[in-house]
């Protein structure tokens, strides 16, 4: 009688155990939270990123964005 009454135990608490498993599986697969997609300044998906720059102004663009953070770090 108690050896039937142990396997019974431990199978619900395997049982149990699985569920739980992919209950949580489940849970972790929605997207509920906030998301935000970083696009960096001079990405061509910004949308108002000026597709026809030379080299010399994405250059400039670069320089001015370098001293501008040096500016604010400093």
């Amino acid at each position: 009688m108690a050896v039937a009454l142990n396997t019974f135990v431990v199978s619900n608490v395997y049982y149990f155990l699985v569920l739980l498993l992919l209950l949580q599986l489940v849970v972790a697969k929605t997207n509920n939270g906030f998301t935000l997609k970083l696009i960096h300044m001079d990405s061509i998906e910004l949308p108002l990123y000026p597709g026809n720059l030379t080299l010399e102004e994405r250059a400039a663009r670069l320089h001015y964005q370098i001293d501008a953070r040096v500016k604010i770090s400093s």
